[in-house]
């Protein structure tokens, strides 16, 4: 359980570190579901260079989103490489 803990906290420091709050802004209009849009403008707002996400509506928007969206298996063998 303490490597569990431990393992949280690091990454909510990560998270933390390399993260920015930003208003939601509308700027575009894409998903089959209205209310996923709000995380494709707010990575756009944020300059983000991912949307890390599990959720089939935006997984299906990854060839024609303006900000590439990638799952979280994805992600972390990208982090693996970067180190």
């Amino acid at each position: 359980m303490k490597v569990v803990l431990e393992m949280s906290q690091r990454w909510i420091l990560f998270i933390t570190e390399h993260s920015q709050v930003v208003k939601d802004k509308k700027i575009v209009h894409l998903s089959r579901d209205t209310k996923d849009d709000k995380f494709i403008n707010t990575a756009l707002v944020g300059n983000a260079d991912f949307l890390i996400s599990g959720d089939d509506d935006l997984l299906t928007l990854r060839d024609i989103s303006p900000v590439k969206i990638i799952t979280a298996i994805e992600f972390i063998k990208i982090l693996k490489k970067v180190k």
